[in-house]
């Protein structure tokens, strides 16, 4: 599973693409926000992980599809929910100002968080 240390060199790696005051412009899914999708949140043992072994924000949906040999089996999804605190770490970290944010998308407007950073 990716983890911190992957994000962070991932963010590192677009800070190296960007001139000094280039902008960063990213969305994260904010799933949590949504009971229908939270229901949706499967158990690690399914994908042969433990819990036990994951990083905060690491979760497993269920993505109503099967594969052709995996017939009654659902399909998993694997994604990261980052906190506002995890991205203003890692905008830090990888020389970045957080110059503004908004959420947006879905029914409630509000399953999408989406951050614009500025290379310092």
């Amino acid at each position: 599973m990716p983890g911190h240390e992957t994000h962070l060199a991932l963010v590192r790696q677009v800070a190296e693409l960007l001139a000094p005051g280039g902008l960063f412009i990213h969305s994260e899914w904010q799933f949590q926000r949504s009971p229908k999708l939270m229901a949706r949140v499967q158990d690690w043992h399914l994908a042969g992980l433990d819990a036990a072994d994951l990083e905060p924000g690491d979760t497993l949906l269920d993505w109503r599809q099967s594969e052709a040999d995996q017939a009654g089996k659902p399909g998993l999804r694997y994604v990261q929910l980052f906190s506002s605190d995890e991205l203003a770490e890692l905008a830090l970290a990888g020389g970045f100002k957080i110059i503004g944010q908004f959420d947006s998308d879905g029914a409630g407007g509000n399953l999408s968080l989406y951050q614009i950073w500025q290379k310092q």
